[in-house]
């Protein structure tokens, strides 16, 4: 899904011309580990905190294997607002 308020904005760094386009193979190649985040919520009201599940899977020369995470934290002091983030990384 595109929309046409992206499509007009100029590029700014050749990292952001592939950024709807998913993760690019070569790099992906070369990943020893690839953990995925999808959904991760914050919300904060003076109160902070956010939480999320994903999963790593990393790769050795004779083995691949997969593993359920979950992250989480708090925090404090003068704040309020929410997102909700998708996020991948190549390591």
């Amino acid at each position: 899904m595109t929309w046409g308020v992206f499509e007009k904005r100029p590029r700014s760094s050749r990292n952001h011309e592939h950024a709807d386009k998913g993760i690019p193979r070569d790099l992906l190649e070369k990943a020893r580990c690839v953990p995925s985040f999808p959904g991760e919520e914050k919300l904060a009201f003076i109160f902070g905190g956010n939480y999320g599940k994903g999963l790593v899977t990393c790769r050795t020369e004779r083995l691949e294997r997969s593993e359920f995470l979950a992250v989480g934290g708090g925090s404090v002091g003068w704040q309020i607002g929410g997102s909700f983030t998708d996020g991948c990384c190549c390591l």
